[in-house]
């Protein structure tokens, strides 16, 4: 990403997400947004960016040994029921080479990545969302 188009929309949705707008008060009193926690019960927080953080093709084989080993312990951070995932699922906008996408149900990681997100996690109005799906297009993605 080039543009920096993925790290903006992911830096636009935590902006939001920690907007006095879009908290909601612990002891159940909503205010405007009524599906985020407030942020002061999170006393630590991580960032995991799966493709930047993990080894990707043309590896050495070191990269490649430390690529399986991450495989195996990956899918926590996708499946605990804890932790946020941002699933970026589209391509944006200057994307032109058509022909190199695919859909984003045709993929396979990126399928199997959204469903073990949603697997283990909670389901009320008094936590943060456990999924969110970022634009700018749900549709495409690229091809690598």
């Amino acid at each position: 990403d080039p543009h920096g188009d993925h790290l903006r929309a992911i830096g636009d949705e935590l902006d939001r997400a920690m907007s006095a707008e879009s908290k909601v008060d612990v002891k159940g009193a909503a205010r405007e947004d009524w599906g985020k926690a407030e942020m002061s019960v999170f006393e630590d927080v991580g960032v995991f960016f799966d493709y930047s953080s993990m080894d990707q093709k043309q590896r050495t084989d070191v990269e490649g040994r430390r690529f399986k080993q991450a495989l195996h312990a990956v899918n926590i951070w996708y499946n605990h029921p804890c932790i946020t995932v941002l699933l970026l699922m589209g391509l944006p906008d200057w994307y032109t080479s058509v022909e190199t996408n695919k859909l984003y149900a045709d993929r396979g990681w990126p399928v199997f990545e959204k469903s073990i997100s949603v697997m283990n996690k909670r389901s009320s109005p008094l936590w943060w969302d456990a999924l969110v799906r970022l634009p700018p297009s749900p549709e495409r993605l690229i091809d690598p």
